[in-house]
């Protein structure tokens, strides 16, 4: 495809002499002669040394944001343009500032328009899920969901990309690709046969255009509070981001799901309503989705609801109340794909998300959190208490070269929210561990130092009873222990399925 139909199409202007694109990156090392470079730098010195580079690798077209730099001799600019072009779409506002370069207002924005020029293929159903928590539950139970409907499904967002490959694709580290990389899997899942996908759209990927302008079946929001202000500033700017799955991306009289329990609610489904979606309420508020009872035991949750008007009982391998709503955000998303009749039987085969209170077999409560902050492990000791266990017992550790500050307040919160505490070592890296063990043990006075983790994980398991909780934190899906900059093979699921 040549430049002019390229910038045509975006609706950029070009004076470049026309030439063959055959790619385009937002790497300026992978760069090559027939490519299109878009820089979405924040930092303005940053975008300069970027589009600088590129220049170097002599790239067909740069595209960069309006405060990048171009004063520099290093550019050496010709043919510089004075008029200021204007397409339809105000946010893409730019200027033609050489024969190479066009600055632009929103680089995002031009970035998702040729990922989908270049990469327009996608699955048929993409189940969209934002909100401040629940958004990788929701994806991960509205993945298995249409997997147990005998439906090819696949999810993308904190655990990169999982789903039924039939070893055609493997699974990804991405936890929110740029655009780019986001439209090329989009392509391969179709290649893989795979029409439904569940993604998690987060604040970020949503301002950033990452998730493109693809076509949404149905999108959810689970809830709402402060995040991320480091990002956004404010919370109106945080919402806002949000708002952009329903007012840009989610297309008229498609389905919109969204927590009537939360003060949002009406809010947003005004902007719902105002764009045509049709709205499905889940919570125990929910018109539709209706939480009616939630009991909690050792073998999971035990949920009462009805399913647009007919009564259900769910039995939930899953820990915590707030699973509840994640199944019912999940339902709502995939319920014209799923059969309503079977929903009990499929629920009960849910997992929970890979190193999130996992729990390692069905015959002892045993369960695996990557908890290594503080809030979450006082969140996760919480939610298992929640459950009944006669003995709560805990296993944690620090990292080294890490917030040494946070280690007094995780001995404490273990001390304050469990019955056992055996305090082991996380990934030490540099640090002596023995130092990182101390500084945990200072707030925890009850706790059993053990230094070789799996000898922690077994003793932990070896102390509990069939009416027991254990719960081994702060690594959860880790393969590796990274100790003296060595990454050891060491996997707590593994090391604790051993030990029964």
């Amino acid at each position: 495809m040549k430049v002019s139909e390229i910038t045509q199409l975006i609706n950029l202007p070009t004076q470049i002499i026309d030439q063959d694109i055959t790619h385009i990156t937002d790497d300026s090392r992978n760069v090559t002669p027939s490519s299109i470079f878009i820089c979405t730098a924040r930092d303005p010195i940053q975008a300069t040394k970027f589009c600088q580079a590129a220049l170097k690798q002599n790239a067909a077209l740069i595209i960069t944001g309006n405060d990048t730099d171009l004063s520099s001799p290093k550019f050496n600019l010709t043919n510089q343009a004075q008029e200021i072009y204007e397409t339809e779409d105000r946010q893409a506002k730019c200027s033609l500032e050489s024969n190479k370069i066009i600055k632009v207002s929103n680089p995002y924005l031009i970035k998702a328009r040729l990922a989908k020029l270049f990469y327009p293929t996608q699955p048929e159903y993409i189940y969209a899920v934002t909100g401040t928590n629940g958004k990788t539950s929701t994806a991960h139970f509205t993945r298995q969901l249409l997997h147990l409907n005998d439906l090819k499904s696949a999810s993308i967002g904190t655990l990169g990309m999982i789903g039924d490959f039939n070893n055609k694709l493997e699974e990804t580290g991405l936890t929110s690709p740029g655009v780019i990389e986001f439209s090329k899997l989009l392509g391969e899942l179709v290649v893989s046969n795979i029409n439904h996908l569940a993604i998690e759209a987060s604040s970020h990927a949503l301002e950033q255009y990452r998730i493109g302008e693809t076509n949404i079946f149905s999108a959810a929001f689970t809830n709402f509070s402060q995040d991320h202000l480091d990002y956004h500033l404010t919370m109106q700017d945080y919402f806002k981001a949000k708002m952009i799955l329903f007012e840009r991306l989610l297309p008229p009289k498609h389905l919109a799901v969204l927590n009537q329990d939360i003060a949002e609610f009406e809010q947003i489904k005004q902007i719902c309503t105002k764009k045509a979606h049709q709205v499905i309420t889940f919570g125990h508020k929910g018109k539709d989705l209706t939480i009616k009872d939630i009991a909690l035991n050792q073998q999971g949750i035990s949920l009462k609801a009805e399913i647009f008007g007919k009564s259900r009982v769910f039995q939930l391998p899953l820990v915590g109340k707030f699973q509840a709503y994640n199944l019912l955000t999940a339902i709502g998303l995939c319920y014209p794909h799923i059969n309503l009749n079977t929903l009990e039987e499929a629920t009960n085969q849910l997992s929970s998300i890979p190193g999130r209170m996992e729990k390692v077999n069905h015959q002892k409560h045993i369960f695996v959190d990557y908890a290594h902050k503080p809030e979450a492990l006082k969140n996760i000791l919480l939610a298992a208490r929640e459950h009944h266990p006669k003995k709560l017992i805990v296993v944690l550790g620090c990292g080294g070269n890490r917030d040494a500050l946070k280690r007094p307040i995780m001995g404490k919160i273990a001390s304050d929210y469990s019955d056992i505490q055996i305090i082991t070592d996380d990934n030490p890296r540099f640090e002596n561990p023995a130092f990182i063990r101390q500084a945990i043990m200072a707030a925890c006075p009850n706790g059993i130092e053990i230094a070789d983790r799996a000898k922690a994980i077994e003793q932990a398991i070896s102390m509990a009873s069939s009416e027991d909780i254990v719960v081994i934190a702060g690594k959860g899906h880790e393969q590796y222990q990274e100790i003296n900059n060595e990454k050891l093979d060491f996997n707590d699921i593994q090391i604790a399925t051993g030990c029964m």
